[in-house]
């Protein structure tokens, strides 16, 4: 939480951006004006490209192929910027991920259990994408 003369800025749970303020509210409406022009994609990506080497990390390697697959593109979609992060691997089998994030049958009958290693990385990532997300609020 950062803290003006006249207003308070903080995050919520949701990663938005909270203002309240009292008094003399030009001070508040320059300061969102300055949010309202600020660009996040550079931390976005930053943040993602981390995620990235923490799940080829974290990948099962037989090959390392699927481990050296992960990518993110960072995107604007409906006034929101989304950092989607793909293994693209395989293409011919699009729910490898999720395959090996969750078990998958063989072809014989037979069960290959879950690895867990995408929500475990992921969940640990969660701090420094937040850490990386804090630098374009510091940076106004």
């Amino acid at each position: 939480m950062r803290k003006g003369l006249l207003s308070t800025i903080r995050k919520d749970d949701d990663m938005r951006i909270k203002f309240e303020s009292t008094g003399n509210l030009e001070k508040v409406q320059s300061l969102l004006n300055k949010y309202m022009d600020l660009d996040g994609t550079r931390y976005l990506q930053r943040a993602g490209n981390k995620c990235v080497e923490a799940l080829s990390e974290a990948s099962p390697v037989v090959t390392g192929e699927f481990a050296s697959g992960w990518s993110c593109e960072v995107t604007k979609e409906s006034g929101n910027t989304v950092a989607n992060i793909t293994n693209n691997s395989h293409p011919e089998y699009h729910d490898l991920p999720f395959a090996l994030e969750n078990g998958h049958g063989t072809g014989t009958g037979g069960y290959v259990p879950g690895r867990h290693f995408i929500s475990s990385t992921m969940d640990r990532m969660d701090g420094e994408v937040v850490k990386e997300m804090e630098g374009v609020i510091s940076d106004v």
